[in-house]
């Protein structure tokens, strides 16, 4: 499940985003315009529902969380 955020994510959105990951959450975002998604299986997935909310490719990062490690990758 791909979540986009327009706020501070909850601990809702954080299960629903360890959905595809139960240790990890892929995190995407438009650095320009401050849009994060998080979860879903590949970043390919959230590129194209930030895409479909006006952001621009170029300007769409991803990374993520590792929750056991406790480290943003």
């Amino acid at each position: 499940m791909v979540i986009i955020l327009s706020s501070q994510a909850t601990e809702e959105d954080l299960d629903n985003a360890k959905e595809e990951y139960k240790t990890y959450i892929k995190v995407t975002m438009d650095v320009e315009k401050e849009i994060v998604s998080i979860g879903g299986k590949y970043h390919f997935d959230a590129e194209q529902e930030l895409l479909k909310v006006g952001c621009k490719q170029g300007t769409i990062w991803g990374g993520g969380v590792d929750l056991i490690a406790n480290r943003i990758d």
